[in-house]
């Protein structure tokens, strides 16, 4: 298949390891797949000489994706925000040579900061999800746990994997009682968004390590009591439609079972499978 029929998977962070820490199974296993490219585009820490940057390369290469690149001057302070982030996607985007409807999914931080709820991760959700919206590009998001204001409907028929990859879990999302936001104690307003899918898979652990072995330059120590991510097997993303969607409705159809395609057909053929879960394996399977 020629390159421009590749799928492109766009993982857009905002510091140096966040993309080790956050999402480094799937990252390193994504491009193994058949026609999957992964890029990873980290929007501040690249200023002239930076170690971080210089780890965030060895990290790659790790990994084993083919683009990534670090954008912005110096690390910021938390309180400090990062530049607005769509000029500094698109000149990234630019200085690797692709366009923007090359893009079929774009992944970035939760609408909630992540495990310790960093402004600039919020800040790169809210942003970003504008800039995709604007430009047409399917948009989702990495959440270390599943969002408590959405029912989640499993959907997957069987356990697939692939690649250092374990498909464990496939849900369709609906919202469950919804006011318009939610704030907390800490001043924090967020709207409690509604993605379509979620997706949760295990992950090559040791390879996530080797990733976050890379940044010497941090305290590694700190960082692995101070974070849960930092050693889980786990990662999930959220999708917010099917066009987005089919990205791993592909992997789930190149992943292998154990034996069984269909876990639940004769629990399901009476009474008949629902409608909208019927809807989903067709998009899965064809």
């Amino acid at each position: 298949m020629g390159a421009d029929k590749f799928t492109q998977v766009v993982f857009v962070v905002c510091h140096p390891d966040d993309e080790a820490l956050w999402v480094g199974g799937t990252v390193q296993a994504l491009g193994r797949f058949a026609d999957t490219e992964v890029t990873v585009v980290c929007a501040s820490g690249g200023e002239p000489g930076s170690v971080r940057a210089a780890e965030f390369r060895a990290a790659a290469a790790v990994a084993g994706y083919k683009r990534g690149v670090v954008m912005g001057g110096a690390l910021r302070g938390a309180n400090d925000p990062l530049p607005h982030l769509g000029p500094t996607l698109e000149e990234a985007l630019n200085r690797l040579g692709m366009r923007t409807n090359e893009i079929s999914l774009l992944i970035t931080h939760s609408p909630y900061g992540d495990e310790h709820r960093h402004p600039h991760h919020v800040q790169a959700y809210r942003e970003l999800k504008q800039w995709t919206q604007a430009k047409g590009v399917p948009f989702g998001f990495f959440s270390c746990v599943p969002l408590p204001w959405l029912q989640h409907q499993p959907v997957a028929a069987s356990l697939r994997r692939g690649n250092g990859l374990t498909l464990t879990g496939m849900f369709e999302c609906v919202p469950a009682a919804r006011p318009a936001a939610m704030v907390d104690g800490g001043g924090l307003t967020m709207s409690r968004e509604t993605p379509r899918y979620l997706f949760q898979f295990e992950i090559d652990a040791a390879a996530k390590a080797r990733m976050l072995a890379c940044y010497q330059s941090i305290d590694l120590t700190k960082h692995a009591a101070g974070y849960v991510m930092f050693g889980a097997s786990s990662e999930a993303l959220y999708v917010f439609d099917e066009k987005g969607a089919a990205v791993f409705f592909d992997l789930y159809r190149q992943m292998e079972h154990s034996g069984v395609d269909d876990l639940f057909g004769e629990f399901c053929s009476h009474p008949p499978v629902p409608g909208w879960w019927r809807r989903v394996l067709n998009l899965v399977r064809n």
